[in-house]
């Protein structure tokens, strides 16, 4: 992505320190404007921000203020507070999901003593905090944010009269969104056996390049050299995202078994695997790998068991051709994704390790 024109990028050159205060402004920066010249859009996304605990309408942005770091006398500064006639919402922000119980117990008192009746204390993070923030905190994850942001842009887009100024303040914080990786997951838009076949002429060609089978690669950003794999790069953020939004850490990684070269994931400290089959990438092989599986265990209604380094170990196959994933949107997708993982966790939670079986 050319970012060479892109004002905020540039400037988050010299903000990163800043980078949780900075996203918050030019966040703001977006609401206000779109407040401003597309107020119904603005009263849907506000509405959406606080899982409509608060129903905005275009009437209600006439005498709405959006501040950052608001200064209460006893309950702390919050990154956001919007005000208004009868409103008072409150927004905590996080970059990663750090948020706790106890950072957003200030704001929940100061919305208890707040007059307005039309009340939401939002958490607005990176990903989903490990903490149980409570019920009455509507938790929005930034890469929902930029979905949001998307749809709006789309119809922006198609309307009459065209709105250049607003299209270009969205797609630059959009663009912010993805410098941070917190955009939502690209659609993945070409079947991956053509985007390895032609990735594959690199290391084929007279003088052989750097490629992903001969380069180990723990970064998703690494894979951004290779403009033809941009869909394994978009399919590795949704299950990225996916494993996140389940509570599982994973660590990329890329190899080569034998003739089996893969890129994909080790997760939970190496007890499953979720990687792409680079030699035929149809599509997923979920593996549960540490203390292998006690064969008597697997009942065959979900995945095989194979044989690897002399271990019986379980996996589960998603054949993204076989799904309509290629075909289906960006949600479509990463529900595609999301259910298959769920579904693998699940069924692995049943089986018994080798280990305690006596083997």
């Amino acid at each position: 992505m050319d970012t060479t024109d892109d004002l905020l990028v540039r400037l988050f050159g010299w903000a990163h320190r800043q980078s949780e205060n900075f996203t918050t402004e030019a966040f703001v920066h977006v609401l206000d404007h779109l407040s401003d010249t597309n107020p119904v859009h603005a009263a849907r996304l506000l509405t959406w921000l606080t899982g409509a605990r608060v129903e905005f309408s275009p009437a209600d942005l006439l005498e709405l203020a959006i501040q950052t770091q608001f200064s209460t006398e006893d309950h702390g500064r919050p990154d956001v507070r919007v005000i208004g006639q009868d409103i008072d919402v409150i927004v905590e922000v996080k970059l990663d999901g750090s948020l706790t119980a106890g950072q957003v117990g200030a704001y929940r008192r100061a919305l208890d003593v707040s007059p307005k009746p039309r009340r939401a204390l939002i958490a607005l993070t990176g990903k989903s905090p490990e903490a149980d923030l409570g019920g009455d905190v509507v938790l929005r994850l930034w890469r929902d944010v930029g979905s949001e942001l998307q749809a709006i842009l789309r119809q922006l887009d198609s309307a009459e009269p065209p709105d250049p100024i607003t299209e270009r303040e969205l797609r630059q914080f959009l663009r912010l969104l993805d410098e941070l990786r917190l955009s939502p997951a690209p659609r993945v838009d070409s079947p991956l056996g053509e985007a390895v076949a032609k990735h594959r002429e690199r290391i084929e060609s007279a003088v052989p390049e750097r490629t992903l089978f001969n380069t180990r690669v723990r970064r998703l950003d690494l894979l951004d050299a290779w403009p033809e794999l941009a869909p394994l790069r978009a399919l590795l953020i949704q299950v990225r995202d996916a494993l996140a939004d389940l509570g599982h850490r994973a660590r990329l990684e890329s190899g080569q078994a034998g003739q089996w070269p893969w890129v994909g994931y080790t997760v939970d400290n190496l007890a499953y695997f979720v990687e792409v089959n680079l030699g035929a990438p149809r599509g997923l092989t979920f593996t549960r790998y540490a203390g292998g599986v006690a064969p008597d265990s697997y009942d065959k209604t979900l995945g095989r068991l194979a044989v690897q380094q002399r271990m019986h170990r379980w996996c589960n196959d998603l054949d993204l051709t076989e799904r309509g994933y290629f075909t289906a949107g960006a949600h479509d997708q990463v529900a595609i994704v999301r259910a298959f993982l769920s579904d693998s966790f699940a069924y692995s939670a049943k089986l018994r390790p080798i280990k305690q079986d006596g083997a």
